[in-house]
Parts: C-alpha cells; sequence; structure tokens
C-alpha cells in the first residue's frame, strides 16, 4: 500500500515577512532566507521557519541544525516559535485598522 504524500501549509505571507527579519545569528538583513526546520518534503509548513542569512543558511545545510545550534548557541525552534508568535500579533494589529 502507498502511503498519501505529506502535505504542508504554504503561507507567502509569512515567508515574505520572515525574509523581512535580520538573520538569527547575525545582524544581516539583506538576503535573508527562511529556512525550514521540517523539510518541505517530509510535510513541514512554512510557520515552522527561522530567517537565515544566505551565508548561515549554507552553514546549516553543510553542517547540520545540532551542530550548528551548538555553534552559535542558538535554539531554532524558539526563535522560531517567536516569529511565528510576532507574525501574529503583528497580524492581529492589522485587522483591527481595516
Amino acid at each position: 500500500m502507498k502511503l498519501p504524500k505529506p502535505t504542508r501549509h504554504v503561507d507567502e505571507a509569512y515567508l515574505a515577512f520572515v525574509r523581512t527579519r535580520p538573520c538569527a545569528v547575525c545582524p544581516r538583513q539583506t538576503g535573508v532566507d527562511p529556512h525550514h526546520l521540517v523539510t518541505r518534503a517530509t510535510g513541514g509548513g512554512d510557520h515552522q521557519t527561522v530567517s537565515l542569512c544566505r551565508i548561515h543558511h549554507r552553514e546549516l545545510h553543510s553542517i547540520g541544525r545540532q551542530r550548528f545550534e551548538k555553534n552559535y548557541a542558538v535554539e531554532l525552534w524558539s526563535i522560531a516559535h517567536g516569529m511565528l508568535s510576532l507574525w501574529v500579533r503583528s497580524v492581529g494589529n492589522c485587522k483591527g485598522k481595516e
């Protein structure tokens, strides 16, 4: 029996927001991309992302998440949660102004 392909939550507006945030490791604010903590191929959604500059994004893929977090003393899931909370608050504030 063939298993169904995992589906992921897509939110282009949230990804655009993530791109406006500074890198989670350094102060760079340009050339920042969302890094999916759960790969899209395995059903990871866009809300499970952190902003990383391209240098740190490449490094993370090269050395893996655990080593990356240890090297930079960061917890990417905590950062992702904080970013999503900020997004939810900002969207809520916008809705009140419509």
